[in-house]
């Protein structure tokens, strides 16, 4: 199950800092992921927004943003929600902050597991790299199969009545 917490506080669309946690038994058992919507300048009139990254993000976003070369956060990201999701934990959204700029600060407070907890970078090992050819809708179902495997691997596989391993 997908949870937006506070999605009005503040009033979207706003800029700032959100995370995706991972609940069982009603307990927070880890941070996923730390981002920021509104750091860069605005490529187009769309405003920056926290909750419109979250959304993205659970909705596998675009498979690689980079012309193909490696996958896209958005699709990373919503790959661990979508694996956690089936099975059986609440992959709980929020907004944390309203500066951008704290995403760094907020990633070593909450340590998230897809990310550098120094940096707020997304663990290379989850950008996949295509060898032959480029990362495309067509070939999204490789890239979330090879994520699945990686996060079975990485300590995503708790208990979701306990969230314990």
């Amino acid at each position: 199950m997908i949870i937006f917490r506070n999605t009005n506080e503040p009033e979207q669309p706003c800029r700032g800092v959100y995370r995706w946690y991972v609940e069982a038994s009603g307990s927070e058992v880890f941070t996923l992921y730390v981002g920021e919507a509104g750091a860069r300048k605005p490529r187009s009139l769309r405003k920056p927004s926290t909750l419109s990254r979250g959304i993205s993000e659970a909705q596998l976003g675009s498979v690689s943003s980079d012309k193909g070369s490696s996958i896209d956060t958005d699709f990373i990201v919503g790959a661990a929600i979508q694996y956690l999701t089936d099975k059986g934990f609440k992959c709980v959204w929020e907004h944390i902050d309203n500066e951008p700029s704290h995403e760094r600060d907020l990633c070593k407070k909450h340590k998230p597991r897809l990310q550098n907890h120094e940096t707020g970078e997304i663990d290379s090992k989850r950008r996949l790299k295509r060898c032959k050819g480029t990362w495309s809708a067509k070939t999204a179902a490789q890239a979330f199969g090879e994520l699945q495997k990686q996060f079975a691997n990485m300590g995503l596989h708790l208990d979701a009545a306990t969230g314990r391993e």
